[in-house]
């Protein structure tokens, strides 16, 4: 038993001096003992591994290491991120990815430091203007960074090349989230401005048309004169600088013009008068188209004639030179070597009236012709219209049918319409006048003419007039138709008229027209067509009277009616007691006791007196 126990002894004594020989079997300083046959192991010394911002060491804390022995830390930092430094007790190694402490005999202190990656940003300009930041511009990872453009005065961007490539002629650009060097360069370009030359006939300027000058520069131009010319201006962006040969432009900041005028050195040849004349002065006007009063010989005149309302053009007459057509109104006239008055000539046409007549009439109708004419001149004392209707055609004229107003009408004759105007008038002066013509109930189908004279007398008198004969062309034609009519009056017995009497128009039995006669009992149907009819008179205290009456193309009916049915047929007064009797009939008291005739009262009573 003892021999047992000593032979395990001495198993655990050489297990335990075989792990302390070889350093196994023994945990770190800070771990429990796992097993009884694991004992805690101390380790001889610490080495203290720490990182700062943007990555990490490994192992890191407090890391314990046996005398003697060796060990490795590695060093990596985050995205974005470059190792700085590593100070190994204090002393920098550089910046190193990795470092091993070899046969530590002692404590030691690791600690790594990183830096965010920087890249550079290279930015020109070229010559005329900036970018700013300018030349190298350090960025950190993931930044961004912004670069403003800024020509000089005179000059533009003309582009942006970022990385080789352009991006347009911007004036600022921004690199976002940068995570590589890069490069930027701007270029830029003088201003150019135009100057546009022009020159008139007569002449050239140089250099010529548009010529482009850039910012701050100078441009001069010649001014040439062609043989026989010379200059007369130049006009430099609106403004006249004269008779100069040459004009410069210094320091060029903006657009501009330069004109060159040149003249004659001949002296122009004479110009002689032209004067344009109209006969008679009323007739029209007559214009120079050129708008100008003198012309060489030579020069082609455009000329044109206007006849006024009442007057047509008939020629140009001249004393000298050429007109291409005497007869049109609008032609040319060719200048002779001295002055001239060239006429136009015109003729009244206005004289001859125009009448307005109805295409046709009939028997026994009534119209009115409306007749219209105008003054040839001015200064006319009277004027004398006399119109002639067909013979037995009955005229009927007033001088308020006139317009002006005749001063005087008279009618010689049943068939004559005439008007006199007395007065000073002015050319073409319009007058009117209507009068009225009744056709015979007995006129025949046919065409009928009017015709008359129109006579102008001009102060001073005695003087002949200008007359002019109213054409016979003028005519008016009565035709067959089937318009008649019916009319007639109402009387009673005594021939007394019978106001307000009813008159009705009856065609087989059946009323087709009515009419309430006037104060002098007259009444009238008109109708288009022909047959049989019924004419009957109604009045208050007299019977209906009938009368039968056959329609026939072309005629009048007069039908007279006579009532001899009345209160009292023959007697044309009635006494005061009848009167009196009547009116008390009504509820009124006895008026003063009178005879009267039976119509002034008849109209009063509602029914017969018995």
């Amino acid at each position: 038993m003892k021999r047992a126990l000593y032979i395990l002894i001495c198993l655990l004594t050489g297990i335990i001096a075989l792990s302390a020989l070889v350093g196994i079997g023994c945990s770190s300083p800070a771990s429990d003992t796992s097993s009884p046959l694991m004992p805690v192991c101390h380790y001889d010394h610490t080495i203290t591994a720490s990182a700062g911002v943007g990555g990490s060491i490994s192992p890191g804390g407090a890391v314990g290491v046996r005398h003697g022995r060796s060990q490795t830390f590695s060093i990596t930092p985050d995205a974005g991120y470059v190792i700085s430094d590593i100070l190994v007790d204090g002393n920098s190694v550089g910046a190193v990815s990795s470092y091993t402490f070899r046969r530590v005999t002692k404590d030691h202190t690791i600690h790594a430091t990183f830096s965010v990656i920087q890249y550079t940003i290279t930015a020109g300009a070229g010559v005329g203007g900036s970018i700013s930041p300018g030349s190298a511009v350090g960025v950190s990872h993931g930044q961004s960074q912004t670069f403003s453009i800024t020509p000089d005065a005179g000059y533009v961007i003309s582009d942006i090349l970022v990385d080789g490539n352009s991006v347009g002629a911007v004036s600022s650009y921004t690199f976002e989230d940068v995570t590589s060097d890069h490069t930027i360069h701007v270029t830029f370009s003088v201003i150019q401005y135009t100057i546009t030359a022009g020159a008139e006939v007569g002449g050239s300027i140089s250099p010529g048309s548009a010529v482009g000058v850039s910012h701050g520069q100078s441009q001069t131009f010649d001014i040439i004169p062609s043989e026989g010319y010379k200059i007369s201006e130049v006009v430099v962006d609106g403004t006249s600088m004269g008779e100069v040969s040459s004009y410069t432009f210094t320091n060029v900041t903006d657009d501009h013009t330069i004109h060159a005028n040149f003249r004659s050195t001949y002296e122009p040849p004479p110009r002689y008068e032209l004067t344009l004349a109209v006969s008679p002065g009323v007739g029209g006007t007559a214009t120079d188209g050129t708008g100008t009063a003198s012309h060489e010989e030579g020069d082609t005149v455009a000329i044109r004639a206007l006849a006024t309302t009442c007057y047509d053009f008939v020629s140009w007459t001249a004393p000298a030179g050429v007109l291409a057509d005497a007869y049109a109104a609008e032609t040319t006239f060719t200048m002779p070597g001295q002055p001239v008055t060239v006429t136009a000539n015109f003729e009244f046409i206005g004289g001859n009236p125009a009448r307005e007549l109805p295409d046709q009439v009939l028997p026994g109708e009534k119209f009115a012709v409306t007749v219209t004419f105008i003054a040839p001149s001015d200064g006319f004392h009277a004027i004398a219209l006399t119109d002639v209707a067909p013979a037995g055609w009955e005229v009927s004229v007033n001088v308020l049918w006139a317009d002006p107003e005749a001063t005087a009408v008279h009618t010689p004759a049943a068939e004559t319409a005439a008007y006199v105007w007395y007065g000073t008038y002015d050319v073409c002066v319009v007058f009117t006048t209507v009068y009225e013509v009744r056709v015979p109930v007995n006129a025949e189908p046919g065409t009928y003419t009017f015709s008359g004279s129109l006579q102008y007398y001009i102060e001073p008198h005695p003087a002949p007039p200008y007359e002019q004969e109213v054409t016979g062309d003028i005519q008016v034609r009565v035709k067959e138709g089937e318009t008649v009519r019916i009319a007639g009056v109402t009387k009673e017995v005594g021939g007394a008229i019978l106001p307000g009497a009813a008159v009705t128009l009856y065609q087989n039995g059946e009323a087709i027209a009515n009419v309430m006669s006037d104060e002098s009992g007259n009444y009238e149907f008109e109708f288009l067509e022909l047959g049989d009819y019924e004419v009957v008179v109604s009045k208050a205290g007299f019977r209906d009277e009938t009368q039968s009456i056959s329609v026939t193309t072309l005629a009048i009916y007069t039908l007279d009616f006579v009532g001899d049915h009345g209160l009292i047929s023959d007697a044309p007064t009635i006494s005061y007691v009848l009167a009196c009797m009547s009116l008390w009939k009504f509820g009124e008291p006895p008026l003063q006791l009178s005879t009267f005739r039976v119509l002034d009262v008849v109209s009063a009573w509602t029914y017969p007196i018995t």
